[in-house]
């Protein structure tokens, strides 16, 4: 499956910065998503209300196998494909 960009919907932005955080569900396992350009052509200015930026968070749940997992933009490339990461907690 690819990226389907009625699946993505942006849960909240932060009061005190630009950052949001975002929830995307999809059939695609979390390294499929986690694939360079996945999110093609999402960068802001470029979608507007869904314009992603470098280090949002982003929820990917996968519905066939029911997990969940957590991630960020970590690239953004100058065509305006985004790439995420699965994030790390330190």
């Amino acid at each position: 499956m690819s990226f389907n960009a009625d699946n993505l919907d942006c849960k909240t932005q932060s009061s005190s910065g630009p950052l949001r955080d975002w929830r995307y569900t999809t059939n695609d396992a979390h390294t499929d998503v986690d694939a360079t350009g996945y999110f093609a052509g999402m960068a802001a200015p470029a979608r507007n209300s869904k314009g992603m930026k470098l280090l949002d968070s982003v929820e990917v749940i996968d519905v066939d196998t029911g997990t969940t997992t957590r991630h960020h933009v970590s690239a953004i490339d100058a065509s305006g494909n985004v790439t995420i990461s699965v994030a790390t907690l330190s």
